[in-house]
């Protein structure tokens, strides 16, 4: 299982959460919808643990809840995709 935690202390913007969500990623993400398509398609298990997510809701606003949303939706899609949230 592949395992990838973020920290959401160091989101401050929509851009710092696409780039540090490349960084673990296998390709670079520029929106919601191509961060679906990435999280739906990976072919082994994954693991993707937010960190200090308050922070992230707190940066990002309502932007957080609609990710929130689409990730919950992802990890039904893939079964291999797990997300936490701490």
């Amino acid at each position: 299982t592949l395992m990838n935690t973020l920290d959401c202390t160091k989101i401050q913007s929509r851009e710092d959460l696409y780039r540090l969500l490349a960084e673990i990623l296998p390709c670079p993400v520029h929106n919601l919808d191509a961060l679906h398509d990435i999280l739906t398609s990976l072919p082994s298990p994954t693991e993707l643990t937010f960190l200090n997510w308050a922070a992230a809701e707190e940066a990002l606003g309502r932007y957080a809840k609609v990710l929130q949303r689409m990730l919950t939706d992802a990890g039904k899609e893939n079964p291999l995709l797990t997300i936490h949230y701490k």
